[in-house]
């Protein structure tokens, strides 16, 4: 049963991480999502400092208010076209982590919050957290909480499918259909900052990059059809490798998201050794736009 509730709430997570971490992968700027798991921490001490709570939801906006910032201050080193996207994105998010880190260590003891729990996660104990009520258990909290934030990414995406298209392969002619490529942009950072704070109690940051990244990448040597196509096989690597790695994980008594985090990873370079071809996600084909003639 255990294994069962721990497979639940590791898959609900895998396919909300993966599900976003797509469109990152396509408009490249993946390295975004690993400088927003680690910025968060700065983001979930200075809402505890400022508002002196656990409240989940403070701190959640203090995470998301985080992502946007970091996200806005490297697009302003980018606009200077002085440094590129992966200068930027190293330069902005060291400074971040580093004044979380500070804080977390200078504020441990109230906070209850140290830094390998944050980066590693640990999915048996959030399994174990239960809902009951009038004597009825109805499975771990982490999985409703996860599921919730699973179908608001998926809403997202459904939702905003064709601007999401747009802004990713052609900003100028989404500012032509007034669709606000920048404002889609956020949105979706937003949803990232709010899946991997989310995560970090599961899955911990370092593996909601990975689900985020590898799924995606894995997924785009596969195929290249749409991206409807790719998001499904995306969706299905990381399920399959989520629940490989907790039955992993559980028999041999190891790190569970570290399992993960290796099935991942044999995923991708197995895809990339079957094909025996060149890495074409760092491309932009033409058969992805929504208006495209192909």
């Amino acid at each position: 049963m255990l294994l069962l509730d721990i497979m639940l709430v590791a898959t609900t997570t895998a396919i909300a991480c993966s599900s976003l971490g797509l469109f990152l992968v396509l408009k490249g700027v993946a390295l975004m999502s690993d400088a927003i798991s680690h910025t968060v921490i700065f983001g979930i001490v200075s809402a505890y400092l400022l508002f002196k709570t656990f409240n989940s939801t403070i701190l959640a906006l203090g995470a998301m208010c985080t992502g946007i910032i970091t996200v806005w201050l490297t697009e302003i080193l980018i606009s200077t076209e002085k440094i590129y996207k992966e200068v930027a994105v190293g330069l902005v998010f060291p400074l971040l982590f580093s004044l979380g880190t500070l804080l977390i260590c200078q504020y441990t003891a109230s906070l209850h919050l140290d830094v390998d729990m944050v980066l590693l996660g640990e999915i048996t104990l959030a399994s174990l957290k239960r809902i009951i009520i009038s004597g009825v258990d109805y499975g771990p909290s982490s999985f409703w909480f996860m599921t919730a934030i699973m179908l608001l990414n998926v809403s997202f995406i459904a939702c905003f499918y064709r601007s999401l298209q747009l802004c990713i392969f052609d900003p100028n002619t989404a500012n032509l259909y007034n669709m606000h490529p920048k404002i889609i942009y956020y949105g979706l950072i937003v949803l990232v900052s709010l899946t991997i704070v989310s995560a970090l109690e599961v899955v911990g940051s370092l593996v909601a990059v990975a689900l985020m990244i590898i799924p995606a990448a894995t997924a785009l040597l596969s195929t290249d059809v749409t991206i409807k196509n790719i998001l499904m096989i995306t969706v299905q690597y990381a399920a399959f490798a989520t629940i490989v790695g907790c039955v992993i994980g559980f028999y041999f008594d190891v790190s569970i998201g570290g399992c993960i985090a290796i099935v991942l990873g044999i995923c991708f370079f197995g895809t990339f050794l079957r094909t025996k071809t060149e890495a074409h996600f760092f491309r932009k084909p033409s058969s992805f736009l929504p208006f495209s003639k192909k």
